[in-house]
């Protein structure tokens, strides 16, 4: 009975050992299932970081069966720069600490990954550390997705960087992000911009107006995408700038993202541009070739700041005549100098840009202190009347949107004076029809009344001898009428013949045979060789005319002689007569002004004047020596 007793108990110790036994493996197996299937690895190690445990995760963390783990130095699969954490975490844990870091693990096929580690002290029944227990997260893919995050970001930042924009970024009204356009923009350093309300930046007038767009952009409520404002730069200074903003996400919540471009300059030349065109206004009123000038040059001083600013004039004679008002007198330059930008461009009808005059070939040195200098034709559709130039003392001194504004000047004082022409013509016409009238009402009277004196003599005593002052009365009459048919085809520049080329000194010769005839005493002293200018056919009345008129007021001597330039021709006609009187000089070439009275039609000289005018060149009249007058004709060759 003892000894049954005594293996009686020994069973039951030994089924209570057993089903406790099964407890416990059972409890063991569920826990190693649970590891083993759990997303995350486990690792536990000895104080010496070697391997006690790994879980199947673990394992395939690193790419390995778990046998081949179990007793190997954590150590080994560190990366070497990631080595010094694990040491360093295994020191923690030694004195109870426990933390998470992030670290990396080579894998068996080399390959590289980012793990995140929540490690403990591991301990054992009585509660001695006895090594570490650590959760592992294979973190590598949200690595990746963070640096590309961050190399987006950063690519973001960079283009914005570089952008010809200002840029900010807006939330909770203050300024988050400013790039450095914006920050040289304002004129402010970035310290000074972020974490600012951005209302700071913007002139007060127009606070109320933006705040009130951003807090509408930012509810999703319909706002303009983009307009025009007004900024407050550093010290005061206003701006004007086209924004564009949009509601963007950043760093995970919703910002407002402002683009600024600076229209400064644009708002200063849109204002500039209606002081021009009020001075466009004012020009195109002016009564007077200079007082378009003057008009032009105090505006281009006074509304683009320009100190030096010149016009040229081209004269029918081919030179170019400067008026500025840095120059005390005009200043006089061939249209042919190879050395001067306003000849180019008067020479080729188009602009001229010199940055540096001091490296251009071109440039006419007038002001010791011009650097930059631009000209422009001053010029209509078909005609070019001299060019605008402008000069400053700085390397590229003059900007685009300067030139423009130049362009358009010289293109109103084109107008301007083409304007004025046509007024003179107006004026002129006007003039032809007074002076058509008082021939027909006064100088045809005399010749007629002649006639009608002699017919009515004639029915009371018929006589042949009254026939030749009839006659000559004709002749009168007739040439009256073509030399005022002449007079109104010039003055209204109805010229139906073309130009070519004429030989002056063959054409004197045909005149001296029309004076002989009119003039037999008369003697002529031709010294014009042979001389070929381009010209009109009727210039061979000009010479007529003048001939007849020394002759008619009693000249019995001319002397004609030629002085021969590189662009002109000088004719001198030169007579013995009783000269002209220093008071009629002026005068003599007006209609109608005679020296005599009774003596011819008063509209000789006049065509002669015409006619040479006609041809773009000068007439005048001086003394003879020691008695007459000559008549000095400059016509170009061309």
């Amino acid at each position: 009975v003892k000894y049954l007793s005594t293996v009686a108990n020994a069973l039951a110790i030994f089924i209570a050992n057993y089903r406790l036994y099964r407890e416990v493996k059972e409890t063991k197996d569920m826990y190693e299932t649970l590891i083993n299937t759990t997303l995350v690895g486990i690792a536990i190690t000895d104080l010496d970081n070697r391997f006690l445990f790994v879980n199947n995760k673990f394992a395939e963390m690193l790419g390995y069966k778990i046998q081949e783990l179990i007793g190997k130095d954590v150590l080994s699969f560190a990366t070497q720069g990631e080595r010094y954490k694990l040491i360093e975490g295994t020191k923690r844990r030694r004195r109870g600490i426990s933390d998470s870091y992030e670290a990396q693990f080579v894998r068996k096929d080399g390959k590289i990954i980012d793990v995140l580690i929540n490690a403990s002290p591991y301990r054992d029944a009585s509660g001695n550390i006895i090594g570490t227990i650590g959760v592992v997260l294979d973190i590598t893919e949200k690595k990746r997705v963070e640096e590309r995050i961050l190399e987006e970001r950063e690519k973001y930042k960079t283009m914005m960087e570089n952008l010809l924009v200002g840029v900010i970024i807006i939330q909770d009204e203050k300024v988050i992000y400013a790039n450095k356009v914006f920050e040289s923009l304002l004129g402010y350093s970035q310290e000074n911009v972020l974490g600012e309300n951005f209302t700071k930046f913007v002139h007060p007038d127009m606070r109320n107006y933006l705040l009130e767009n951003y807090k509408k952009r930012m509810m999703g409520l319909n706002v303009p995408e983009s307009y025009i404002i007004k900024l407050m730069g550093n010290e005061g200074k206003s701006i004007w700038a086209l924004i564009r903003a949009a509601v963007v996400e950043w760093e995970g919540r919703k910002a407002d993202m402002v683009s600024l471009q600076d229209i400064t300059s644009l708002k200063e030349i849109e204002e500039t541009l209606i002081s021009m065109a009020n001075a466009f206004e004012e020009i195109k009123l002016a009564h007077t070739e200079d007082e378009v000038f003057n008009l032009a040059i105090n505006y281009l001083s006074t509304l683009l700041g320009f100190s030096t600013v010149g016009i040229v004039r081209i004269e029918e004679d081919g030179n170019l005549i400067v008026k500025s008002k840095y120059l005390k007198s005009p200043l006089q330059i061939s249209l042919d100098d190879k050395k001067s930008i306003v000849a180019w461009v008067a020479r080729n009808n188009g602009p001229y840009y010199a940055p540096d005059v001091t490296k251009d070939s071109l440039y006419l040195k007038v002001s010791p202190n011009t650097r930059c200098e631009y000209a422009t034709p001053i010029a209509t559709k078909d005609r070019i009347y001299g060019v605008l130039n402008i000069e400053t003392p700085q390397v590229d001194g003059i900007s685009e949107d300067e030139r423009m504004l130049v362009d358009l000047m010289a293109s109103h004082i084109a107008v301007a004076l083409a304007g004025l022409e046509y007024q003179k013509k107006l004026e002129r016409a006007k003039s032809l029809q007074e002076l058509m009238l008082h021939i027909v009402s006064h100088d045809l009277k005399n010749p007629l009344a002649v006639l009608q004196g002699y017919i009515d003599l004639m029915r009371e005593m018929p006589s042949e001898e009254f026939l030749d002052s009839m006659e000559s009365a004709i002749k009168e009459t007739v040439d009256i009428i073509e030399k005022a048919k002449l007079f109104s085809r010039l003055g209204s520049e109805k010229i139906e013949k073309e130009k070519k080329a004429i030989n002056i000194g063959d054409m004197i010769k045909e005149c001296m045979e029309l004076i002989a005839k009119k003039y037999p005493s008369a003697k002529i002293i031709n010294e014009v060789g042979d001389i070929k200018i381009e010209g009109y056919p009727l210039l061979k009345e000009a010479f007529v005319n003048l001939m007849d008129n020394a002759f008619k007021y009693g000249a019995s001597e001319m002397h004609i002689n030629a002085k021969v330039g590189d662009y002109t021709v000088e004719l001198r006609f030169a007579d013995n007569g009783p000269g002209i009187p220093e008071d009629k000089k002026e005068i003599i070439f007006e209609p109608f002004e005679r020296i005599s009275k009774g003596k011819g039609s008063g509209l000789g000289l006049a065509i002669v004047k015409m006619i040479v005018e006609l041809h773009k060149g000068k007439i005048r009249v001086e003394d003879n020596k020691p008695q007459g007058s000559v008549f000095v004709l400059q016509l170009p060759k061309e």
